[in-house]
């Protein structure tokens, strides 16, 4: 397997003109060393993923994160979900320069009113992998995110934007009783109770495990078998001379 070089972002490589076929040319080379590219600063993401000791994911912990993940109840105001700057149709990502929060109508670009944000909300897409070095190690519970590395893990990244009156927190809540309002919220729901207990075996419901299972769900939101990885990974076929 070729050695890891840059993987934070999504990569997708597509054929020139929509077709696999090679020229000439193309046929007459090989080789990536032909081309005189260093193979040792191409690499692939890995194929699995790693879970902090504390949070081993299961896929009753990942359904509960996606289902928190779209609801607004975890909003002080309830009128926001991580969903909302995090859409998939967006590719998990915001197109607007700067995210709109709390008070806000609409997704994205349709997006308006509400409390302009400090950045634009990124996307979650590979955030499993931040900070992968060029050995393919990394630790999910010690990593950056946000783009100011603020945050060192999934769990507690979710916590901040919790606790962020622009985010999500708005006026209803104060910084330090909102995670614990969110909390009796959800407690509150009979269908998160049965959640929990699948994801956690018991009934405990908490900011800690709101944000563990959270995390869960955005670490299976992965994208490590594009074509480049393939032929990151030695198949060559995977891409034609020209994408190479």
């Amino acid at each position: 397997m070729k050695t890891l070089f840059v993987i934070i972002i999504t990569l997708s490589l597509a054929s020139c003109g929509g077709s696999n076929s090679t020229s000439e040319n193309e046929e007459s080379i090989t080789s990536t060393s032909e081309l005189g590219i260093d193979e040792n600063l191409i690499g692939s993401l890995p194929l699995t993923i790693q879970d902090p000791l504390d949070n081993p994911s299961n896929a009753e912990k990942v359904a509960l994160g996606r289902m928190l993940f779209w609801d607004p109840i975890l909003s002080g105001n309830r009128d926001i979900a991580c969903v909302t700057c995090h859409h998939p149709d967006n590719g998990y990502a915001e197109q607007l320069d700067l995210s709109i929060g709390v008070g806000g109508i609409g997704l994205s670009t349709t997006r308006s009113l509400g409390t302009q944000v400090k950045r634009n909300a990124p996307t979650i897409i590979n955030t499993a992998f931040n900070g992968i070095n060029v050995n393919g190690d990394y630790d999910p519970a010690d990593t950056f995110m946000f783009w100011d590395n603020r945050s060192h893990s999934l769990e507690d990244q979710a916590i901040h934007v919790l606790k962020s009156a622009e985010e999500m927190r708005g006026d209803v809540f104060s910084e330090e009783d909102v995670v614990q309002g969110v909390a009796l919220r959800v407690e509150a729901i009979p269908e998160y109770v049965e959640m929990f207990n699948a994801a956690f075996g018991d009934t405990v419901i908490n900011g800690d495990r709101i944000t563990k299972a959270i995390a869960s769900f955005e670490r299976s939101i992965i994208a490590n078998n594009s074509r480049f990885d393939r032929y990151a990974r030695g198949e060559e076929s995977a891409l034609t001379i020209t994408e190479v």
